[in-house]
């Protein structure tokens, strides 16, 4: 990429995730020889923000934070921009998204409503 700012890519860290039925069945566990640390059910979303903070620990620089299956998950996203970090993140059609401070109204006095015109 010529001229690219970041040339380079990787993919830093991993986590295997385990489906909470899965977390609770030691003889499938056992079968599949999942680490015995690995065994306790976390949310997707629990286990990207324990690898961005692991990231941010271990002095890893990054330009942005790529995930999927946030499915409107909005505490990843806000966490994450509370970081200040960028990110790239599937998120559900439905999910609003503004591109500007929202102004809020200060309330008139007196009235719960403005009066009409």
């Amino acid at each position: 990429m010529p001229g690219a700012r970041y040339a380079r890519v990787c993919l830093t860290d991993f986590r295997l995730y385990l489906p909470e039925a899965w977390t609770q069945d030691s003889a499938r566990l056992d079968k599949a020889k999942v680490p015995e640390q690995c065994r306790v059910y976390k949310t997707k979303h629990e286990q990207a923000w324990e690898m961005i903070v692991h990231a941010r620990k271990q002095g890893l620089r990054f330009g942005w934070v790529g995930f999927d299956c946030l499915d409107g998950k909005r505490e990843l996203l806000n966490a994450v921009e509370d970081l200040g970090e960028r990110f790239v993140g599937d998120v559900a059609r439905t999910t609003k998204v503004w591109t500007q401070q929202l102004q809020q109204e200060k309330p008139h006095a007196g009235r719960e409503r403005p009066a009409k015109n």
